[in-house]
């Protein structure tokens, strides 16, 4: 296989994950299995099976938009390590779609999506509960319940203070 068929098959393969298709089937298997993950650092064994079978549907999703399916899928795996020893590996394109498809392929990049879209789902949950605010993220990246919202005030007016050289529409009273 030729440094150019590999090339656009990486450019494809970027394309199949990026498809609305990819995210259905995506969003589909997180809602499957996001239940059987829990907050903590301990990995079960189930989070492994899990993990294979996000594999495996990837690879098939990859199979199925890739004209020449699963033959031209082996033959690219097959040339891909020769290819990012040679000159086309400096290409932009290719580091972004290499990249991806390693992040795609690492187990604690998976179990860090499926965290962050179990929190995503209870924190939209505990928003349409009644929680009209719900929470509240600092500039810092902190994310506060509606109990630390007056801590977040302070520490904006503060930085504000120190910006402006004083509270925002203050004026000096004489």
């Amino acid at each position: 296989m030729q440094d150019a068929e590999v090339y656009e098959i990486l450019l494809s393969i970027e394309k199949i994950v990026q498809s609305p298709s990819f995210g259905a089937w995506q969003n589909e298997f997180i809602n499957a299995h996001i239940h059987k993950f829990e907050y903590g650092e301990e990995n079960k064994l189930e989070y492994t099976d899990v993990f294979q079978e996000y594999e495996d549907g990837l690879e098939q999703q990859i199979v199925k938009g890739l004209d020449g399916g699963a033959a031209k899928l082996s033959a690219f795996m097959e040339a891909l390590p020769p290819y990012l020893d040679g000159p086309m590996a400096k290409k932009e394109e290719t580091a972004r779609a290499v990249t991806m498809l390693m992040q795609m392929s690492e187990f604690e990049e998976f179990k860090e999506m499926m965290m962050y879209m179990k929190k995503e789902r209870e924190d939209k949950a505990a928003a349409a509960d009644g929680n009209l605010l719900g929470n509240v993220t600092a500039s810092d990246g902190a994310v506060l319940s509606i109990e630390g919202c007056w801590t977040c005030v302070q520490r904006w007016l503060r930085q504000e203070a120190r910006t402006r050289g004083g509270l925002p529409h203050s004026k000096t009273r004489g």
